[in-house]
């Protein structure tokens, strides 16, 4: 944890690759994302069509108000007026509530893009991407490129069309009037432009502090017994507050600049204003201009001037957009995982591993491994910490993928079946014992196709864990675990695990050390349940101690990323070093 190592220094949000997004080329990743995501075109088109319609109202409206603040009020004009200001109404509310739609519409297709990326991933993709970030990936990324697209890329075509039609107004009026207007429009934008920018670097402070405030406070929430088992409750508190002193003033930075913008265009407003005026008043008295067709321009122009300086944040807006595209092409772009096509045949057999060699970041994890899980056995596989027993179930679960060598099963290599068939041809438990929040008996059901009644479940239970734990459960099987089985013990999860994983009818059983937080005597229970549920499957079990050899039909000995040893039980125990040791230990205890 941070607070826990003084001299590490605080680093800004970093991306899933460790590195600053390379921003070459991320427009047409936007734009090609957008494309992929499938826009509402139809829907757009409606919406422009309809917000140019509500522009040209409003900008009659302005030629209405004109006539009647220069003395028009006949009835045909103040009529005109109500009924521009009633049609500009009605269409301002379409306008409003399509492109609301449209937002959503956005933010639901890039959302669903994203997520059936992610869950085709390979495992390795996430072994360099923090949940937190992968989480933000889903649900606040989308909404940004969401938003970009309906709050600033689409108002700034409207910003456009307006300049546009005012223009050609006017120069109904005098050319003259015509390019006063468009001659503010460059210094209006650059305004903006330099604006924005000081914006976007100080809200990026303001956001890169506020992210690092945030997970600080969730560190410290989730290590609170740890941060006062060792009395650094102090030295974390003056931390916080150094954070959130930081915060502070970068927020305090933030709202200096957005004073001094608006003073910019305040005073900007203030002499188009004084220009305007003048240049009425000039026109006016060399009967060049008459009042009604002045009070329009006046009114054109600083509708023009409003437009534009409602686009400062553009900047801010497309550059936070670029980091947040290329975080999103990282998942979209990223290879998925690849399966074959011939179906997965029923029934279990012998797995193969060929010459197969597999590491992590060049650092081998398993080398030249060549041995046989035979058919309708359980194979037990031990040996030390970190010799790679865990990823040989990985790599056969195809997880990951080997660096050289195959895994063959019905005498074909892995790769040729079906992924989403093979997998389901196998039942796991893993060693952290895995549990979804949810119920315990959509965690027992998880996976299983088969419509199982409550007898069924509640027999799983009392064999594969006790009485007790179902007696315990408040509303029974349909009890909450809670986050990642915080409503459990940790023998409980082990125990749900196991009677989830021997409930499928799966041909192959793969179980990763599943009694590890179990005492002798339950262990010594879990190891007979195990023995007698696996029988006629092929099984592998992988396991630290010596206790699982009692069940095995064949053992694997795997040391430094190497079989050592592999055969019936009685000969590895004589033969293996490893083994003999462990036995020895045991004894010892």
């Amino acid at each position: 944890m941070r607070g826990l190592v003084p001299w590490r220094v605080e680093r800004e949000p970093r991306v899933l690759t460790g590195s600053v997004p390379d921003p070459r080329g991320t427009w047409k990743r936007f734009v090609v994302l957008l494309w992929r995501a499938r826009l509402p075109i139809v829907l757009i088109i409606v919406l422009f069509i309809v917000s140019k319609f509500s522009i040209d109202v409003g900008l009659d409206q302005m030629q209405y108000t004109g006539a009647i603040i220069a003395g028009d009020v006949s009835v045909a004009t103040v009529a005109l007026l109500m009924a521009a200001m009633l049609v500009g109404w009605a269409l301002d509310s379409v306008s409003g509530l399509l492109a609301g739609i449209i937002e959503q519409l956005i933010n639901r297709n890039l959302r669903r893009l994203v997520w059936r990326h992610v869950v085709r991933l390979p495992l390795a993709f996430f072994r360099d991407a923090p949940p937190r970030e992968m989480v933000s990936r889903i649900t606040t990324d989308p909404d940004s490129m969401g938003r970009f697209v309906m709050r600033t890329l689409y108002p700034l075509i409207l910003s456009l069309y307006t300049i546009y039609a005012v223009a050609v107004r006017v120069f109904e009026f005098d050319a003259r009037l015509t390019l006063m207007i468009v001659g503010f429009v460059p210094v209006l934008m650059f305004l903006g432009w330099a604006v924005g920018r000081l914006q976007y670097f100080a809200q990026r402070d303001v956001t890169v502090r506020n992210a690092g405030l945030t997970q600080r406070l969730a560190e410290y929430v989730a290590h609170i017994p740890l941060i006062k088992a060792f009395a650094v409750t102090a030295r974390e508190q003056q931390h916080g507050d150094a954070m959130i002193g930081d915060l502070y003033r970068a927020n305090v930075r933030t709202g200096i600049v957005s004073a001094v913008s608006y003073s910019l265009f305040s005073t900007v407003g203030l002499m188009q204003t004084a220009g305007l005026i003048a240049v009425g008043v000039f026109l006016i008295g060399r009967g060049e201009l008459s009042v009604p067709e002045w009070v329009a321009f006046f009114l054109y122009a600083g509708t023009v001037a409003n437009n534009i300086s409602s686009l400062t944040g553009a900047w801010e807006q497309a550059k936070s957009v670029q980091g947040t595209t290329a975080r999103v092409a990282e998942i979209v772009y990223a290879r998925g995982e690849s399966g074959g096509t011939t179906p997965m045949p029923r029934g279990d057999g012998d797995i193969e591993f060929d010459a197969l060699t597999f590491g992590f970041d060049g650092q081998p994890v398993l080398q030249d491994v060549t041995v046989t899980f035979p058919q309708s056995k359980l194979t037990v596989v031990v040996g030390p910490s970190g010799s790679g027993k865990s990823t040989l179930l990985r790599l056969l679960q195809r997880m990951h993928t080997p660096s050289s060598g195959r895994i063959r099963l019905h005498g074909r290599p892995v790769s040729e079946y079906e992924l989403a068939g093979y997998r389901s041809a196998f039942a796991s438990a893993g060693q952290d014992a895995p549990i979804v929040d949810g119920t315990v008996r959509e965690n027992l059901l998880l996976g299983d196709d088969q419509v199982r009644t409550d007898q069924e479940l509640e027999a799983a239970l009392r064999l594969h864990a006790d009485d007790a734990f179902l007696a315990n459960l408040p509303e029974g099987l349909d009890s909450q675990t809670g986050d990642y089985g915080s409503k459990l013990s940790g023998g409980q999860r082990h125990r749900l695990c196991l009677a989830r994983v021997l409930l499928r009818d799966a041909p192959f059983i793969l179980l990763d050390e599943p009694t590890a937080a179990l005492d002798a005597d339950a262990e010594r229970d879990a190891l007979d349940e195990i023995r007698a549920a696996t029988q006629g499957r092929t099984s592998i079990l992988v396991a630290h101690t010596p206790a699982a050899l009692a069940i095995a039909d064949h053992v694997i000995v795997v040391e430094n990323g190497r079989i050592t040893a592999s055969g019936a039980p009685e000969s590895v125990a004589s033969d293996s070093e490893f083994l003999r040791e462990a036995f020895m230990k045991r004894d010892e205890r």
